[in-house]
């Protein structure tokens, strides 16, 4: 009962969409009712399916009566009520799908391209999940029934449009889109001359009564046979090329195969199209969906860069497909193979790449882009024996991969306990690493001591062998400077190491003669008197500086200036001469040498006279 009053008044409402009626007072009243009547659900929804079908068979028997296009009746509103229905669990989720199907079923191909877009413009509603896991089989179903009965000569534009919407709704790894068997279309044939027509040329010619002689006659008969015999070798490729298995199929085939490919590769590699810009024109000019195979046309196709390389792309093709098996049955083929067979197969491949390099225009670069299409052809191979599985990413939000990143996960090998991982680090840590034993930072010693060796006159080194040469070698010397010698190494700014050794060998040979003239004052002070009489000396010496001290006196005065000594600035340079005068019993101190980087203090300068009228103070070594 309930299915007979959901199919008659569904009838009724669809049939309101022929006139005034709106297509959402349709699906309004239609869900209204639905709910309404009692009954199981599965009742009603075959019953809605049901009159939906019916529906759209009748629109197409009108349509076929008036002799009307089908784009002139509301299929539109139909087909935006059945989706809209679906998606209301009014019908079944594949519904839509079989809609579509009895659609171009029943219309021929004019009348398919005309409502394709029916189709077309719904395919992202049709894609949702919840009607694309029910309908995906239907759906490619029937856009393969349609690509069956179009013309690949004729239809190629229409073609175009099913295959494009089939991308768009397949994802990239579907396996509906991968030939799985690696089947070829055996259907492909190419038609050649038998030469009966040229020979009926020649005898044509020999009965014409014309002043040839037999001699001539003969001559293009030999002639023609030869020319003849390479055009059916050369054409007989086609039959490899279409299907690899005719070369297994007879044990003859292979020799034949062999022999013909070497005869064309050879009558390619004679025929050099360098400097003629090929005969062609550019890349991509002309497009043909099959050969034009007469015999009279042969020799200008040999010299057609477009041409020559469809045929060397084939052989490559070939090749690829018998070196890398993909079907268990491919791989018998592949085990079938003798060292001889595999060794020609490589050398024909070499022989292709040389022809591609040498065909115009841009020879070189397009046997490149052949090159990486083939190296991608091997992942694909890979791809599909490990059974095509799913790479494709899941899409995420920009916003919330950026506002909630996702935490690092450690990898760990799979199966392996924790305890397993530390006793795999702990027993590779005690093997023997691969690779260049790791150094320690070499030293001062060992970077500078060469440059100085190639300051030397006498180790006569000539500029072009020295380590100032070799750039790498100068910033480490110049970064372990930097480390021990910051002095030196700022006061060269230019990176010449040699300019840095000669300022340290100048600071060297300073340091050297401050620290002789010292030893030598000591050593002159030390034998005119004894221990005792030195011990008498200074405690004379400090009694006497002890009377002329004064709070507000010349000590007052020289800690005056000792404190100025102290603040001098990190930076700042100063050349000073030291003495120790009395003069009206005032003390002047001065200094001799750079006080860059540091702050002397001199604490006891009474004690300076032991040294001499002339100190000399290396701030930058701290010695006297």
């Amino acid at each position: 009962m309930a299915f007979a009053l959901v199919k008659d008044f569904t009838m009724n409402q669809l049939q309101r969409l022929h006139t005034a009626g709106s297509l959402e007072d349709v699906q309004k009243n239609i869900t209204h009712h639905f709910n309404s009547i009692e009954g199981s659900a599965e009742e009603k929804v075959s019953a809605l399916t049901l009159a939906i079908r019916v529906h759209l068979q009748e629109l197409l028997r009108h349509a076929q009566e008036s002799r009307k296009r089908l784009s002139m009746f509301p299929l539109t509103d139909l087909f935006d009520f059945t989706i809209s229905a679906a998606q209301h669990s009014l019908t079944e989720k594949i519904t839509p799908f079989i809609l579509y199907e009895d659609l171009f079923e029943s219309q021929t191909i004019p009348e398919i391209a005309d409502v394709f877009s029916l189709l077309e413009s719904r395919v992202h509603l049709l894609t949702e999940p919840e009607f694309f896991d029910k309908g995906k089989l239907t759906l490619l179903r029937t856009c393969n029934a349609i690509l069956r009965r179009l013309s690949k000569t004729h239809d190629t534009s229409f073609c175009g449009r099913v295959l494009m919407l089939l991308t768009a709704a397949y994802p990239l790894g579907d396996r509906s889109g991968v030939n799985l068997k690696s089947l070829v279309n055996t259907s492909n044939t190419t038609a050649v001359e038998d030469g009966s027509e040229r020979s009926a040329t020649v005898t044509a010619s020999a009965s014409s009564g014309s002043d040839v002689s037999a001699m001539d006659i003969e001559g293009a008969a030999q002639d023609m046979a030869l020319d003849f015999k390479f055009y059916r070798d050369f054409w007989s490729l086609q039959t490899f090329f279409a299907d690899n298995a005719q070369l297994f199929v007879k044990v003859d085939n292979w020799a034949q195969f062999s022999v013909a490919a070497d005869k064309v590769l050879s009558a390619f590699e004679s025929q050099s199209l360098e400097g003629e810009g090929g005969s062609g024109g550019s890349m991509g000019s002309a497009t043909h969906p099959k050969y034009l195979t007469s015999s009279k046309l042969l020799a200008l196709q040999m010299r057609d860069s477009n041409f020559r390389r469809n045929i060397l792309i084939q052989f490559l093709t070939l090749v690829h497909a018998v070196l890398n098996p993909v079907t268990v049955v491919q791989e018998k083929w592949n085990k079938a193979l003798t060292d001889k067979m595999k060794s020609d197969l490589n050398e024909y491949r070499d022989r292709v790449y040389k022809l591609l390099d040498s065909t115009p225009p841009e020879g070189k670069t397009f046997s490149a882009n052949i090159a990486h299409i083939m190296q991608r052809e091997n992942n694909w191979v890979a791809w599909k024996k490990a059974g095509c599985f799913v790479f494709e990413k899941p899409v995420r939000d920009k916003f919330d991969s950026e506002l909630t990143p996702q935490p690092l996960k450690r990898r760990r090998p799979k199966g392996a306990s924790a305890q397993e991982v530390m006793k795999y680090l702990s027993r590779r840590a005690d093997e023997q690493v691969d690779g260049p034993v790791q150094t320690s930072v070499p030293t001062f010693q060992e970077l500078w001591e060469p440059i100085f060796e190639e300051l030397d006159p006498d180790n006569c080194i000539e500029d072009a062998y020295k380590k100032k040469n070799d750039p790498i070698y100068s910033w480490k010397a110049l970064r372990v400077l930097s480390r021990s010698n910051l002095n030196v190494f700022l006061t060269v700014y230019n990176g010449d190491v040699e300019d840095c050794a000669r300022e340290i060998m100048k600071t060297d040979k300073s340091k050297q003669a401050v620290q002789t003239g010292i030893e030598g004052s000591d050593q002159v002070s030390g034998s005119g008197a004894s221990a005792e009489d030195k011990m008498e000396t200074e405690e004379e010496m400090k009694k006497e500086d002890g009377e002329n001290t004064t709070p507000n006196g010349a000590d007052a005065d020289a800690g005056d200036l000792q404190q100025e000594l102290e603040e001098v600035p990190m930076e700042e340079e100063a050349e000073l001469d030291l003495n120790e005068r009395d003069v009206s019993g005032t003390t002047t101190v001065t200094v001799t040498g750079s006080t860059r980087g540091t702050k002397r203090k001199l604490a006891d300068a009474p004690s300076l006279e032991a040294v001499g009228d002339e100190t000399t103070i290396d701030a930058a070594h701290g010695s006297i």
